[in-house]
């Protein structure tokens, strides 16, 4: 029984870690696609290279800060350079 036990809250720890791995990898995911978005509304389509990078950061905190950027950036061209300057 003890085992039995020990098991399951073995078995539930890891479940639950990767529960919280995916709620993760959804919320960046989830700002990377917003960081895109509001480029697309703001300035049209981004280019092919702008999207790539975006969608090849992982960080949840600095896609929060290209989003402020992307709202408030004067150009795609600008934001592209303060991205740029931003993964360095």
């Amino acid at each position: 029984m003890i085992e039995s036990a020990a098991y399951e809250l073995i078995q539930q720890e890891g479940i639950n870690e990767g529960i919280q791995k995916g709620i993760e990898r959804g919320k960046i995911q989830i700002m990377r696609e917003t960081v895109i978005d509001l480029l697309t509304i703001r300035f049209g389509a981004p280019s092919r290279n702008v999207i790539r990078t975006i969608e090849g950061i992982g960080d949840f905190s600095l896609l929060q800060m290209l989003k402020s950027k992307a709202m408030i950036a004067p150009s795609l061209r600008a934001f592209a350079a303060d991205m740029k300057k931003m993964l360095r």
